[in-house]
């Protein structure tokens, strides 16, 4: 019964192939026209010459005398195509070159895939269809055909010898075994399931012999990397990959919050909320090293690291020189928690600048005498950093100390520890620190007793107004009599002249207010501010001591520029010896009796008052 319907259905549609083919065909027609086309353009052509309207095409009337099976109109209008000829056959050519619009392309393929029942239909519709749409027809019809290569069985192609397979698949080489490996086969075979082996041993899994043919090596190698156990391995391979990369970026993220927790000084509980601040944020900062204990271990890494990079910065060529870098080493004696330690440090060149570097911070011990300083140093050097005795020989050319150093001879020492000489080490001692040494000891002097007792004249005034409500007193006493207060600074004798100059200079702009403070309490005062305000007054109300304080401040304003100028970076040898002579033929022309005022009370305070006022603000 259904062979039957079949043969009728086939049946039916060869009778429809006709009609289908009608579509393509087409019948003779019978044109009327009132005008030829070349008639029409040259009238057109005259009449624009005369000015006149031109005319338009004349429509042309398509009879079709021949019916098609479907019921429809033997007769349209339509415009006439320009340049299509009288002749049915190139009327024919001219309407099939129309048809190519998407939609009559897809009733076309619709109509014939309904023929696939019937072989003998289609290839009676393909022979009444023209010959341009019958391939076309045709070669929608054929089947598919696959021309797929995968990636991998191009690779094999592209390798010609062994060595370029090794290569492009990344395989290992045992040569005393004479075998090849895949690396991810290798490592994960031990976890690939029975029912993905088919027959395989995990042993012998992606193993090959690399005495084998080339042909027959590249059969085994592609079969195997087609295979599932492989697939399987590379996928956990990728896995690994993705799980160490995560790990790393976590890593990343929490080293970067402990160096910043170090480099800003902060607490190591700081590290503990910037990473609950990161993970609410959405970073992944996995469930390790969330303690105050990974900034500590992450400290000592980062000085193995730094030291590491130091090492290898010593050991490196300069690009200028072709040589070894040189380098100068500077120390100084520090206290840390009621220890004496010893802060070692080197200066050198790198790319045209000068770059400082802390090596460390050893403790001195008990003896601190030039030798056991110089024997502190060298180990700094030769066993914390590895330099050999060659290399400080050569590149250690400077040498930067305080006065303490050289008093115990401790450059001296140092090179007769490395086999060098001062010549080369070339030692030196800070200019600016030279000049601290020679104002205490100008202190010390008895000719100029006054050079110690007006800083601590000055002391004793200040301490009265350092803190609380006197402190408050005294600035209302300024802001009665219109003056700006300055802070109260105090005097240290291991401070440069800049911090000295600022006690005198403070002092003498804060005069006016402080004697005005110290009369209302010689007034409505205690007793005991009565006292110390009467001793007080009586000493400030005197010429010479306002105009020592002035000239202090004056000739310390000398010395600070040159403490200022030696200790400025890139400053030159000659330069800082030019800045020491004019400071010295300054000070030629002051001599000791000029400096003593106790003689000379002549001198107006009130006048040294106001120009010192008026030129300080």
């Amino acid at each position: 019964m259904d062979r039957h319907c079949k043969s009728q259905h086939a049946t039916k549609l060869k009778d429809e192939a006709p009609s289908i083919a009608s579509i393509f065909v087409a019948q003779p027609c019978s044109m009327q026209t009132a005008e030829s086309e070349d008639a029409v353009q040259e009238k057109n052509a005259s009449s624009v010459l005369l000015g006149e309207p031109m005319e338009t095409e004349t429509e042309v009337v398509v009879t079709d005398p021949a019916p098609c099976v479907e019921d429809r109109p033997t007769d349209s209008t339509a415009k006439r195509p320009r340049g299509l000829d009288q002749s049915p056959t190139r009327q024919t050519e001219s309407q099939l070159s129309t048809i190519s619009t998407s939609a009559q392309l897809f009733s076309i393929i619709t109509m014939l895939t309904t023929l696939t029942l019937a072989s003998t239909s289609v290839q009676t519709t393909l022979d009444a269809l023209p010959a341009q749409v019958a391939q076309m027809v045709a070669t929608t019809l054929e089947p598919p055909t696959s021309t797929f290569v995968s990636p991998v069985d191009k690779d094999m192609r592209a390798c010609r010898t062994l060595n370029a397979v090794i290569t492009k698949f990344s395989l290992r080489s045992f040569p005393e075994d004479e075998i090849l490996v895949c690396p991810c086969c290798f490592k994960h075979s031990s976890s690939a399931p029975k029912k993905i082996l088919v027959g395989r041993n995990r042993d012998t899994l992606g193993k090959f012999s690399s005495k084998s043919l080339l042909k027959n090596f590249k059969t085994r190698s592609l079969s195997h990397f087609k295979s599932a156990a492989h697939e399987f391995c590379v996928e956990r391979e990728n896995q690994e990959e993705l799980a160490k990369h995560r790990s790393q970026s976590v890593g990343l993220t929490l080293a970067h919050l402990a160096l910043q927790t170090i480099t800003e000084a902060r607490s190591y509980r700081s590290y503990e909320r910037a990473v609950l601040r990161q993970h609410l944020l959405g970073t992944r900062v996995g469930n390790l090293n969330h303690s105050r204990q990974f900034v500590i271990s992450f400290l000592n890494s980062l000085y193995y690291v730094a030291k590491q990079r130091v090492i290898q910065w010593f050991n490196s060529v300069d690009p200028a020189t072709t040589h070894p870098v040189l380098f100068a080493v500077n120390a100084d004696k520090t206290t840390e928690f009621h220890r004496t330690g010893q802060v070692v440090g080197a200066l050198g060149f790198d790319l045209g600048e000068i770059k400082a570097i802390f090596l460390d911070d050893p403790i001195v011990g008990i003896e601190c005498s030039g030798p056991a300083i110089s024997e502190n140093l060298f180990l700094v050097l030769h066993d914390t950093f590895c330099f050999s005795l060659h290399q400080l020989r050569t590149q250690l050319t400077g040498m930067a100390f305080d006065g303490q150093y050289f008093g115990l001879h401790v450059p001296g020492h140092f090179c007769s520890r490395i086999g060098s000489t001062t010549e080369w080490t070339m030692p030196g001692w800070d200019g600016a620190h030279r000049c601290e040494l020679v104002l205490g000891d100008v202190r010390k002097d008895t000719i100029l007793t006054w050079y110690k007792e007006v800083p601590e004249f000055i002391g004793q005034v200040q301490a009265k107004f350092a803190y609380g409500k006197n402190h408050e007193k005294l600035r209302k006493a300024a802001a009665r009599v219109h003056r700006k207060f300055y802070e109260l600074q105090k005097f240290c004798e291991t401070r440069f002249a800049q911090a000295e100059r600022k006690v005198y200079k403070n002092f003498v702009l804060n005069y006016l207010s402080i004697v005005t403070d110290l009369q209302d309490k010689a007034q409505t005062g205690s007793d005991e501010e009565q006292s110390y305000a009467s001793t007080f007054l009586g000493e400030l109300y005197k010429s010479v001591f306002v105009v020592t304080v002035i000239g202090l401040a004056d000739l310390l304003a000398k010395v600070e520029a040159v403490s200022l100028f030696q200790q400025t970076v890139n400053t030159l040898p000659w330069e800082v010896a030019e800045k020491e002579a004019e400071f010295a033929h300054h000070f030629d022309k002051v001599y000791p009796e000029q400096l003593d005022f106790k003689d000379k009370d002549s001198v107006k305070i009130d006048s040294y008052l106001v120009m010192y006022t008026h030129g300080a603000q």
